[in-house]
């Protein structure tokens, strides 16, 4: 993380690394040494919080990058997505004798791996580098998965996945997690009333599920209706197995 700090001796700003990031959702800037006061000008804070421009997933490995709010939504949207698997970024690639910039977000599900591309985020690029980006993709064996905003805000879905991502950060007791993963696996697929009933929760039910599908570890049908007490849920399946 670049900052600007006034040297101690002379009064011209520099660029440093003063900072040090620690990706966590708490995202807090640590200051390594603490700036002085010169002529007047106050030392920066020592605890520094700022909103990081990622995006943390329990389908991504590391966290990824977002430039835009669109990829952010999008991101939302596909780490509820019961298609997607996983999610992954990649920077750059090796290939035809050159490292290319990808910044790619690669969406990875049954159906194969396909590059997220919004079109109103489309990065500007010359023709020529955009032609060896299309080479390497497919050199990657990566299609493209072309949506617009329009698709981004589409209801009932775009709605439904804010109000389940609100709720990420509940914490469901492992008590709590293992009831509601045998319920699904002994009776199946239920209504998100049905289930927050059938279960003895120690935290609030419906929030708990939430929190759930954002862990990866239950499906909601987020598409179709409105959510709220007929939204079905399903266990979550492992890889290849059919739903």
């Amino acid at each position: 993380m670049i900052c600007t700090y006034f040297d101690r001796y002379l009064l011209t700003p520099k660029l440093c690394f003063g900072f040090v990031l620690t990706l966590d959702v708490t995202a807090e800037l640590h200051s390594v040494s603490d700036p002085v006061r010169i002529g007047g000008v106050m030392r920066a804070s020592q605890n520094f919080r700022q909103r990081p421009n990622v995006f943390i997933s329990a389908k991504a490995a590391t966290a990824i990058p977002i430039a835009h709010e669109l990829v952010r939504d999008a991101l939302v949207q596909a780490s509820l997505d019961p298609t997607v698997r996983s999610i992954e970024f990649i920077p750059t690639v090796a290939a035809f004798g050159d490292i290319i910039a990808l910044n790619a977000i690669v969406l990875r599900g049954d159906a194969g791996s396909k590059v997220l591309d919004i079109v109103e985020t489309r990065p500007l690029r010359s023709i020529d580098d955009e032609g060896l980006v299309l080479l390497a993709f497919d050199h990657l064996g990566l299609t493209a998965h072309t949506i617009t905003a329009a698709d981004l805000r589409r209801q009932p879905k775009a709605a439904n996945s804010s109000l389940v991502w609100s709720c990420r950060y509940t914490r469901v007791p492992a008590s709590d997690r293992v009831r509601v993963l045998q319920a699904l696996g002994e009776d199946g697929p239920m209504p998100l009333a049905g289930l927050s009933a059938e279960v003895r929760w120690s935290v609030d039910p419906v929030a708990g599920v939430l929190a759930l599908a954002c862990l990866d570890l239950v499906e909601l049908d987020l598409a179709s209706i409105p959510l709220g007490p007929e939204t079905v849920v399903r266990r979550r399946t492992p890889e290849g197995d059919a739903r």
